[in-house]
């Protein structure tokens, strides 16, 4: 089974911003993603969409973030330049 993540964000762009995601279920890291959001120009709204495919996770892992809803979480972190300017996290459901 694949499993495909959209992520869609509006950005106000000061400055050039750089974005780090890590998706991990209980200490597992599941996989790591970095984005680097191109030149905009500066004090402009603008609309970025990212689709990434999610590697292949073994069944076992696969059945127990079915079974155990929200142990599978996700941090985001935004900086311009080297400043964390903001954090985000998540927690997912994957149950039927």
């Amino acid at each position: 089974m694949k499993f495909y993540i959209c992520y869609h964000i509006i950005l106000l762009i000061i400055t050039k911003k750089f974005e780090y995601e890590r998706h991990y279920f209980r200490d597992h890291l599941l996989r790591c993603y970095e984005f680097q959001f191109p030149f905009c120009i500066p004090n402009s709204t603008n609309t970025w969409e990212y689709i990434y495919k999610i590697p292949e996770i073994d069944e076992t892992i696969h059945q127990e973030m079915i079974d155990n809803p929200f142990e599978t979480k996700s941090d985001s972190f935004y900086f311009v330049g080297d400043q964390l300017v903001m954090q985000n996290k998540a927690e997912y459901d994957y149950s039927e």
